[in-house]
């Protein structure tokens, strides 16, 4: 696993229009965050890209990378209750076995007022077609996200990037019911041409970096057919007020020195099982 992340950091360091595309949406991402107090925190972080861009933030994965702050289940978070302010998720969601227990989590965990930021894929008619001859990943927009449990899959690289298409979009309304606690801030569908001509982390890209305003204003002409091109979704939710007063993180966990195996360790405050991000 160690050495398809090395590969990744490669082409990150290669692909212009690729790091800028991501740049981009991770710098969107920390501007939709929520101001109340209370730590950031990114699931899932992979190759560490996204800690450059909030380096504030509490960079956390099911894998325990040395280059991350802690290692961390999504299914089982190891934080006080109501001592969160922001959770990042990028290209995450889609592979938690669980995504109703990943939200039980985030409810817990985040202070009233608090947010879950999430990037995403978006299946649409375009999407769809080249999601499925170029995309290593299923989708299958006939899943049910709400029924799946944390045994769901063994391998935290398994996913379906239909989910979140499904609990955002195409069955909105039954996840406002679910989780009434939730409120969806802000959707939006992005990504017609620019991120499938970049190539991704698995091709070369199709159009250098410096023609990337050109795609931008062809996106933004055809904005309005969003629903059918769409390769990736935003969505950010937040959590209604409450009277629970937060309690602080844990000082293990906010020092960006100290590398935390949180499967292992025996800390004061709740500690996670195996699982997956």
């Amino acid at each position: 696993m160690e050495s398809d992340l090395t590969a990744h950091r490669g082409v990150w360091n290669q692909n212009d229009l690729l790091r800028t595309l991501y740049g981009r949406w991770y710098r969107k991402m920390v501007d939709l965050a929520s101001p109340v107090p209370g730590k950031r925190l990114e699931i899932g972080g992979g190759i560490g890209n996204f800690k450059d861009y909030d380096p504030d933030c509490l960079s956390t994965d099911i894998f325990p990378y040395p280059w991350l702050d802690a290692r961390s289940d999504a299914q089982e978070l190891p934080f006080r209750d109501a001592s969160v302010s922001n959770i990042f998720l990028f290209d995450v969601l889609h592979h938690i076995p669980s995504p109703t227990r990943f939200v039980e989590e985030a409810e817990r965990v985040l202070t009233p007022g608090g947010r879950v930021i999430l990037m995403e894929p978006y299946i649409s008619p375009f999407s769809n077609v080249v999601y499925s001859r170029f995309h290593p990943e299923d989708h299958d927009l006939s899943t049910d996200p709400f029924s799946l449990s944390d045994e769901s899959s063994a391998d935290p690289l398994d996913g379906d990037q239909a989910i979140p298409t499904i609990m955002f979009w195409k069955r909105r309304a039954e996840f406002e019911s679910r989780f009434p606690s939730f409120r969806i801030e802000h959707s939006e569908r992005l990504a017609y041409l620019a991120y499938p001509l970049s190539g991704g982390f698995r091709r070369k890209p199709l159009l250098p970096a410096a023609f990337l305003e050109r795609v931008d204003a062809l996106e933004e002409h055809f904005g309005f057919l969003s629903s059918m091109l769409a390769f990736r979704c935003l969505t950010v939710l937040i959590k209604s007020p409450s009277p629970h007063v937060p309690n602080s993180v844990p000082q293990s966990f906010t020092d960006p020195n100290r590398f935390v195996a949180a499967a292992v360790a025996s800390p004061p405050w709740h500690s996670p099982t195996a699982g997956t991000t």
